[in-house]
């Protein structure tokens, strides 16, 4: 009777446990099926729709999360450089719109931005004027002046109305305030009109 018992102890020991493997087996199994098949919620939102809401975000002012946005995009694969490209827009405006609201005019914010300007226009896309004032900042800021007053210029060129503060910019990027002295030129001319209508009188 002694001897039965212990063996009875010894067996219900050994099998202490391992009723948990076949459970255990089975819930690995599960995991590793939940992982394959798992999905990002953002994979619900079509690739387009979530590209598009970038220049939403940009005119909103939420450059922050516009950037945000667009860096989990250019980490889709198999993405054409055309489906990509305004993505690529998309990043440099943000970066230079929020460098300039924030006051952080610097040399690496503008390289950034050039980069992705670059292969924003590899993939076929064409800059705006408003882009193009972008770009020419993204330059300046980089340190390259002559490039960034060609685009200045360019972007100037092509809108009806050029602003004056672009204007003014140019100018002072060329060494010279053409609004100032043509302002001070004014004045001056009608100083001289003056005198000699009194001198008439």
């Amino acid at each position: 009777m002694g001897e039965t018992s212990h063996d009875w102890s010894r067996l219900r020991e050994r099998l202490t446990g391992k009723w948990q493997v076949p459970l255990l087996a089975v819930s690995l199994v599960g995991l590793a099926a939940a992982l394959l098949t798992y999905k990002s919620p953002t994979d619900k939102i079509p690739f387009d729709e979530r590209r598009d809401a970038l220049a939403g975000l940009i005119d909103k002012g939420q450059y922050t999360a516009a950037m945000e946005s667009a860096s989990v995009l250019l980490q889709i694969p198999e993405k054409s450089a055309r489906q990509m490209a305004p993505v690529h827009l998309a990043m440099a405006r943000a970066r230079v719109l929020r460098a300039e609201k924030n006051d952080v005019r610097v040399a690496s914010v503008g390289e950034a931005a050039l980069e992705h300007f670059t292969l924003a226009t590899e993939g076929e896309l064409v800059l705006t004027p408003a882009d193009t004032v972008l770009l020419a900042k993204a330059y300046e800021w980089a340190g390259d002046r002559e490039v960034a007053i060609d685009h200045y210029e360019r972007a100037a060129a092509a809108m009806e109305r050029p602003e004056i503060d672009l204007r003014w910019h140019l100018a002072k990027l060329h060494g010279r305030r053409d609004g100032g002295t043509e302002g001070r030129r004014d004045e001056g001319e009608e100083r001289d009109r003056g005198t000699e209508g009194r001198r008439d009188g």
